[in-house]
């Protein structure tokens, strides 16, 4: 089994026919189909039946594609890291629209950091992504590429979350992805806890990993990858702290000391329960099929 036959599953999966999933891998329909019988044959197993209103997934099809689009993932990141390491270390980019005049700014960032070996890159509009700031209950726009929410789905509510999850599904385009980093806490201490309720943030819930995973997949998305930040965020949360000691002053000239001292008792507490699991935060990565 080669990464360009599950290059080419994939294809055919998603556009459902021989013909167009060539076009799209620019190649001939006729090598195409010799990949996918090669392919059958070595796997003992039909992938597709196909039909006059095109090629329909076996079950044995749709177990293979499903796994095989995070194998592509990572053997397109393992090409990414490759080549970086490739690259001159200390290799400075900067890249840049037509109409806009960096040259006084290279030179400047250059003179300032000898040790690199800055490159200028023109880009295009197609070279472009655009990138909006909005409410998941702002459905007016869309369908979009890909959705990231960060550090707000423990705040709709818990009996919001589905219809939070069925806007995202929605906001997305046919093989769109979704990327959602929230907190987690164990089943013994759902929701926010009485001190974070009462005093911190009062609309947060969390709930342990598994449930929230349940819950987009019965939103019609596909969960490709969790990836677990708990012990990172021990770190994190530890710095914050620090950060917060070192310019207590200022801060209780901000917010006041009895606010000061809340969050420093919350600091101080999320990192003891990031260290002992009883929290923790997840990067949840799925896709919309269909």
């Amino acid at each position: 089994m080669e990464v360009h036959q599950l290059r080419y599953v994939c294809a055919i999966a998603d556009t459902g026919n021989f013909s167009r999933a060539a076009e799209d891998l620019y190649i001939a329909q006729p090598v195409l189909s010799r990949q996918i019988r090669a392919l059958e044959s070595e796997l003992g197993a039909v992938l597709f039946v196909r039909g006059r209103s095109g090629a329909v997934l076996t079950q044995a099809g749709t177990q293979l594609a499903a796994d095989a689009e995070p194998l592509l993932a990572d053997a397109e990141a393992l090409g990414r890291r490759v080549a970086q390491a490739a690259r001159k270390s200390g290799q400075f980019t900067v890249a840049f629209m037509p109409g806009l005049i960096v040259t006084d700014a290279v030179r400047a960032f250059a003179g300032a950091h000898p040790e690199l070996t800055v490159e200028v890159l023109r880009t295009s509009r197609a070279d472009q992504a655009e990138v909006l700031v909005q409410d998941y209950r702002d459905t007016a726009g869309g369908p979009y590429d890909a959705i990231a929410s960060v550090e707000m789905g423990e705040h709709v509510g818990a009996g919001n979350y589905p219809t939070f999850c069925a806007a995202l599904r929605g906001l997305l385009r046919p093989g769109g992805r979704l990327l959602i980093q929230q907190m987690s806490r164990g089943g013994n201490h759902p929701g926010g806890g009485p001190f974070i309720e009462s005093y911190v943030t009062a609309d947060m819930h969390m709930r342990p990993v598994g449930e929230t995973v349940g819950l987009i997949e019965d939103a019609g998305l596909e969960v490709l990858g969790v990836q677990a930040l708990r012990s990172h965020y021990v770190r994190t949360i530890r710095a914050w702290l620090d950060n917060l000691e070192e310019n207590l002053p200022a801060v209780e000239a901000i917010i006041g000391r009895e606010r000061a001292r809340v969050w420093r008792l919350y600091l101080a507490g999320a990192a003891l329960a990031f260290e002992e699991g009883r929290m923790g935060v997840d990067q949840i990565l799925a896709a919309r099929r269909q």
